[in-house]
């Protein structure tokens, strides 16, 4: 998923957490399958849970272990910069300008903006293009998969076509050349923006087709790869080993959350150099100081999406959070600084 800046794990830790507000139904693959894979695992894996349902728990004496090292993953790469707190604008700033344009990342770059997150699909004739959703209906002027059209169609549609701030009575920037950029369009627009890549689709060898660009345009301490499914990450990190950041899928990150809800964190390993998680899903709190304590343990940074309530980017500070992501980037510039 991408994320905002970083800066010092803070060490506030009496803040409470920010009263849940009704959010919109995540439309996305990622948003079902977390939710599906964490309400799962958490309800059968924990000892009450068991009890509940009848299943006899043994109490085995556990064998004793060596402690790790208070961090034991590698240095920190180039990618996350000089230690500050990274803010990203998520697709640019996604409630601000066309999502995933050109247009947006030259805005928020106008702001100070240095971290973007944005997604990437494979075109048909296996070009990357910036683009979110799987289908072209939400944001622009055509129909179908991504997938589905060559790299010449998708530039022919207009990437601001739905795009409005006030319920659609509007629409400020349609017909105005606003198009999907391609991946080398997007790096190209300054060589101090660093872009978060969520590979998105159905097909694997987008991992191939990402590790192919960046080591082609040399732009290993720039780009983080990310993506909601494994297969995606794993087939990338297998490819690029550590010289490029990642940031596991879904399956990784549960695997981290259940390893800190169960007080074995200690004694895992990760691959990976971010968490990219939301703040909480539906009942469960995913991110706290404990889960932050952890990953910094490890020498892995936490980037906590979507973020538009200053009360909520105020209380992640003060966990000690080292990247927010926001569709509202200077809401996000002006909690920072006061």
């Amino acid at each position: 998923m991408a994320a905002p800046t970083k800066s010092t794990s803070s060490n506030a830790s009496s803040a409470s957490t920010p009263r849940s507000r009704a959010r919109p139904a995540a439309s996305s693959a990622s948003s079902r399958a977390w939710s599906s894979l964490v309400i799962r695992s958490a309800a059968r894996s924990s000892s009450y849970a068991r009890r509940r349902r009848g299943v006899p728990v043994k109490r085995a004496r556990r064998p004793w272990r060596p402690r790790v090292a208070a961090s034991i993953s590698e240095p920190v790469k180039p990618y996350f910069g000089d230690g500050r707190r990274l803010l990203f604008a998520h697709r640019g700033g996604a409630k601000r300008w066309p999502e995933n344009t050109l247009l947006a990342f030259e805005q928020a770059h106008a702001l100070g903006y240095r971290w973007i997150e944005t997604d990437i699909h494979l075109s048909a004739d296996g070009e990357l293009v910036v683009f979110h959703d799987e289908t072209l209906e939400r944001t622009t002027d055509g129909a179908g998969r991504v997938s589905d059209r060559t790299l010449a169609e998708l530039k022919a549609l207009d990437a601001a076509h739905r795009f409005s701030r006030d319920g659609g009575r509007t629409h400020p920037y349609r017909g105005q050349g606003v198009r999907i950029p391609t991946l080398e369009e997007a790096l190209a627009l300054d060589p101090e923006l660093h872009l978060n890549l969520e590979m998105k689709g159905t097909n694997p060898a987008i991992a191939d087709a990402l590790w192919g660009f960046i080591e082609a345009h040399g732009v290993h301490d720039r780009v983080l790869a990310a993506s909601a499914k494994d297969a995606f990450t794993e087939r990338f990190r297998g490819l690029a080993g550590d010289r490029v950041a990642t940031s596991p899928g879904v399956h990784g990150i549960l695997r981290f959350w259940l390893g800190v809800r169960h007080g074995v964190w200690r004694w895992m390993r990760f691959p990976f150099d971010a968490l990219q998680v939301p703040i909480r899903h539906g009942r469960l709190q995913v991110v706290d100081e404990r889960f932050v304590r952890a990953a910094h343990r490890h020498g892995i940074q936490v980037h906590v999406w979507t973020i538009d309530d200053p009360r909520e980017m105020r209380w992640l500070l003060a966990q000690g959070v080292d990247g927010i992501m926001t569709d509202r980037p200077e809401v996000l510039l002006h909690t920072v600084a006061s």
